[in-house]
């Protein structure tokens, strides 16, 4: 019979664990910093940098959504096999 102990509870800021935490506020950052510094970026005429902005800031809640045991076992399908 298996006996779990249980695990240590993870630190818990504002709902977040701390590396969703810290991802939001680099992400914030980095947008409007992006914002701040850069004039226009003309395409065809039309200024994309508020969309641009918006998406890096978008980045940091979207990596939120994304538990780390689905990238943990995503990542392990990309291994490579070794071959005997």
């Amino acid at each position: 019979m298996d006996d779990e102990t249980p695990s240590k509870p993870e630190p818990r800021l504002f709902g977040l664990l701390f590396h969703q935490l810290v991802a939001i506020c680099l992400s914030l950052i980095a947008g409007t910093q992006l914002y701040a510094r850069v004039d226009s970026i003309p395409v065809l005429g039309f200024n994309i940098l508020p969309y641009l902005c918006l998406f890096l800031i978008a980045l940091g809640p979207a990596y939120c959504f994304v538990p780390r045991n689905q990238w943990a076992s995503w990542l392990e399908h990309l291994k490579p096999t070794r071959r005997e």
